[in-house]
């Protein structure tokens, strides 16, 4: 009883809150447009700053989309709060979640940064800081959150119309796939109210004092860092951060939004020597802030000419700054597009060898299903010609028919009972030989058709390896990264092994090895046929070289009964190994259609590949496009406003 009421309890105290956790994640729709009124309604009822951090984080992640159109279209202009929250969708979650923390009493910031992912390889240098994510001042104590992160993911693959019943009538073994990325949300709480050392192993700021770890790392460092690709955790640490750089994060927070901005391009370049375009962007905002205050009008001109000749200097490096960023980009742009067809090939490269060893595979087995059917119509002929053989030696009168002589001749009766013994030999040797062909031959078949169901339990292993790594290629994961790798490393090694069970160490089939080895049977009954007729007619000369009946008859009844009793045993020798070719013939057949299914999966693999290759290809073009025509604007921008000021400093000087 008591145990009842405390699971009643329990589920009493667990639905209490969820209900208070969905009131944090659902407001209704017209209430969720103006940020300070949601961050009132989020917020209510909460007193610790923690609390209210999770109240923001679980409604953005439940009600935010992220914007695929503009990401699509590599449109990295500003998105307003406002027109965030009617479409409820953005690419910049971290814009908002300051201003909801903004309206929440709640220190925060907007950290730019670069982050490792799905789009970034083991070997990528890091240029332009692309990403955000927020930092918020709690309890004396900063803590990282990544909203867009926790909100979902993109999926690039849809299965179409079509596709749906492919997938339902094959039970998941076919399926029609076509590209139309899209976000689907599956919030999570991963990257909320963490410290540094969580976020280090995919998180870096452009400006270092934001790692939160004591032990900054450079920008060199961090590209060199595997840890990402190989899933190494980092062991978290508890030491307490360095409080000169608590301060500095401090005087930071003080600062105003521009301020921030101009503060973050000098770091971020200080950080990073590649990243050109923050700096060229502070050195304008510079320019711009500066040049309300050249007045044509002003009396002290050696002042006003101080100023125009320090706004040209900051314009001057704007410049110097964006044509560096140009360089920059295409040296970016090449590096991605050398990856990009270094995945290429090594997909097509190892692909290439895999179908080539499954096509073998496949010839082995047609050559099974052959060889199978053959060999049953051979073994009913062999066994036929030894029944023909059999009865016309022992139907045959030739011996009855020879008379003994009157007076025994010494010598023709040694030398015949010489030649007997010669050939008495022979048939034993070749009785032996027989023998042991057919327990070779019976262990060969044995292994042969063990190898085939290996083989077989191989091949599904295989497929559905090939299955996980064609999954994982639809997410977007490469040559490059892990989860490939680790999946396609031990498959071509595992493979070749697989496919090797089929093949003699002379490169030679084993099927065509055991269909050699089974032919040479027919030529040893041959010779054992022809020894028995040969020995048949060396006893009617035995016989006619004495006068004595003695034990000549007995003995020639006795071969001819060995003959018979061979011959019956060899048959059944034979009928055996009919049922195992027939095994043979309808395992191979049956194993046909994994056989294509395996390769059908590998060619699959590969088509997917080159897709992505030419997706990837199209994104680094486009993404260079973009930020390009980004510089190239404050470029311009920064020409315009050089020549007004080179105006304003002539007319002064006159």
């Amino acid at each position: 009883m008591k145990n009842i009421l405390f699971i009643i309890f329990s589920l009493f105290i667990l639905s209490t809150f969820s209900q208070k956790s969905k009131v944090h994640k659902f407001v209704p729709y017209f209430r969720s447009l103006n940020v300070e009124k949601l961050a009132i309604h989020l917020t209510k009822n909460i007193v610790s700053d923690s609390e209210k951090v999770i109240a923001i984080h679980s409604w953005m992640t439940y009600n935010i989309d992220f914007d695929m159109k503009k990401w699509q279209n590599f449109n990295f202009s500003e998105t307003t709060t406002k027109k965030t929250l009617i479409k409820k969708k953005t690419l910049d979650y971290s814009q908002l979640f300051y201003e909801l923390c903004s309206y929440s009493n709640i220190q925060s910031l907007i950290i730019q940064g670069y982050v490792k992912d799905e789009y970034v390889d083991v070997s990528d240098k890091f240029y332009l800081d692309e990403s955000s994510w927020n930092a918020v001042y709690i309890n004396n104590e900063w803590r990282l959150v990544d909203v867009k992160m926790d909100a979902g993911k993109i999926v690039y693959y849809k299965r179409t119309f079509a596709g749906y019943f492919i997938y339902a009538f094959s039970l998941g073994a076919n399926d029609r796939l076509v590209y139309k990325p899209y976000f689907k949300q599956a919030p999570t709480k991963n990257y909320v109210f963490k410290k540094g050392e969580d976020f280090k192993l995919d998180h870096f700021p452009a400006d270092s004092i934001w790692q939160l770890i004591n032990n900054t790392k450079s920008i060199s460092e961090i590209e060199a860092d595997s840890s990402y690709y190989f899933h190494k955790t980092n062991i978290l640490s508890s030491e307490k951060l360095d409080d000169a750089l608590t301060n500095q994060r401090l005087e930071f927070l003080k600062l105003n939004e521009e301020e921030r901005i101009i503060n973050h391009g000098f770091k971020s370049h200080q950080f990073n020597p590649k990243n050109n375009y923050g700096i060229a962007n502070s050195y304008y905002l510079m320019s711009i802030n500066n040049f309300p205050e050249i007045d044509p009008e002003a009396k002290n001109n050696s002042q006003l000419i101080e100023k125009c000749d320090s706004v040209k200097v900051w314009l001057s490096k704007t410049n110097t700054y964006c044509d560096s960023t140009t360089f920059q980009l295409l040296k970016q742009k090449n590096e991605l597009i050398a990856n990009n067809k270094k995945k290429k090939e090594i997909v097509s490269s190892q692909n290439k060898r895999l179908i080539e060893s499954t096509d073998n595979s496949k010839k082995n087995l047609v050559s099974g299903i052959k060889i199978g059917l053959t060999s049953k119509l051979i073994i009913k002929a062999n066994v036929q010609r030894n029944k023909i053989q059999t009865s016309k030696l022992v139907k045959s009168k030739k011996y009855d028919k020879t008379n003994f002589n009157r007076k025994t001749n010494v010598k023709d009766s040694i030398d015949e009972a010489l030649k007997i013994k010669s050939l008495l030999d022979s048939i034993n040797r070749i009785n032996t030989e027989i023998i042991n062909r057919y327990t070779y031959l019976n262990k060969l078949a044995e292994t042969y058709i063990s190898n085939l169901n290996i083989h077989t339990n191989r091949s599904i292993a295989n497929t559905e390896t090939t299955k996980n790594i064609c999954n994982l290629r639809l997410l977007f994961i490469d040559d490059l990264d892990l989860p490939i790798r680790q999946l396609k490393d031990p498959l071509l090694i595992q493979k070749f092994k697989d496919d090797s069970l089929l093949i003699e160490k002379n490169d030679g089939p084993t099927i065509l090895h055991l269909y050699s080895e089974f032919q040479l049977l027919k030529t040893n009954f041959k010779e054992l046929n022809k020894f028995y007729e040969t020995i048949d007619t060396e006893y009617c000369k035995f016989k006619k070289a004495n006068n004595s009946r003695s034990k000549i008859d007995e003995k020639h009844s006795e071969q001819i009964e060995n003959y018979k009793k061979s011959m019956s045993e060899y048959n059944i020798f034979l009928k055996s190994f009919k049922k195992k070719f027939k095994e043979i013939s309808k395992i191979s057949k049956n194993k046909i259609s994994q056989i294509n299914k395996e390769n059908h999966l590998y060619f699959k693999e590969k088509y997917i590949e080159l897709q992505m290759n030419s997706t990837r290809s199209a994104y680094i073009n486009r993404r260079y496009k973009a930020r390009l025509s980004e510089n190239k604007l404050i470029k311009k921008n920064a020409i315009k406003l050089t020549k007004k000021v080179e105006k304003i400093r002539i007319k002064i000087s006159k």
